[in-house]
């Protein structure tokens, strides 16, 4: 599900913003030391040291950004099942219930998943864009055909359709387990104005349901607002996926 900002989505974006304040500081800096009295005081090595040194300074914040993200574990998310055969999905393998007792790391292999998107008889076609950019995104980072668009939600393993979502989310992932063992998974969304959040919303619902991704402080995975992603998928997230799918 994707909700609200995060402060370390803020920090990233400040830190993307940094690279622009290093050039016009540089910039500013260069046009004082040749014409501003006050610079031209300094001797010329401090003001080219002064100049570097917090240059590098704002390069090593922008870098060390950018590089977070792909510092943390895999983000996979813990399941079991219900009675019923619906997904429960606990935090770690700790968070245990009377109907969740014993948790383990989501695991769906094989591909390609067949995805079936609903548009109830044309009623959402302008969205077909945003589905089928969807699943070109998934295919492209994870370097593979991992997801194909089906005509039908009978031969489906993945079905998106149009709410209702339960609260305030943009959209909401769930799976289902057969006594056979089959797994099918749902994901409903609501409608919002913009269609390229759409493509957003569908791209981050597909990591849960296909994926098994949980919600991570960076990547696509990040719960954001419906308009905004940060990042794409992260290494150690791709790594997962594919030892998951065998690629």
């Amino acid at each position: 599900m994707r909700t609200a900002w995060s402060w370390y989505h803020l920090i990233v974006m400040f830190q993307i913003f940094s690279i622009f304040m290093v050039a016009l500081f540089v910039a500013i800096f260069v046009a004082l030391m040749w014409k501003g009295k006050a610079f031209l005081a300094w001797p010329l090595k401090w003001r080219l040291i002064s100049s570097l040194s917090f240059t590098a300074l704002m390069f090593f914040w922008i870098a060390w950004g950018w590089r977070i993200h792909d510092a943390h574990e895999p983000t996979m998310m813990y399941v079991c099942w219900s009675t019923d055969g619906h997904g429960l999905y606990p935090k770690d393998s700790e968070e245990k219930s009377t109907e969740c007792t014993n948790p383990e790391k989501f695991n769906w292999p094989g591909v390609p998943k067949a995805v079936y998107f609903d548009t109830e008889h044309g009623r959402f076609d302008d969205y077909k864009g945003s589905f089928e950019q969807a699943l070109k995104f998934w295919n492209k980072e994870i370097g593979s055909t991992v997801l194909k668009a089906v005509g039908s939600p009978e031969e489906a393993d993945i079905v998106v359709h149009f709410g209702p979502v339960d609260g305030p989310e943009a959209g909401s992932a769930r799976h289902t387990k057969s006594s056979s063992g089959v797994i099918k998974a749902d994901i409903a969304l609501t409608r919002p104005d913009n269609i390229n959040a759409e493509y957003n919303i569908i791209c981050h619902e597909l990591g849960h349901a296909a994926f098994g991704l949980a919600h991570d402080d960076t990547g696509i995975m990040l719960p954001v607002t419906q308009s905004d992603v940060m990042y794409l998928v992260t290494e150690p997230d791709k790594k997962a996926i594919r030892a998951m799918l065998s690629l």
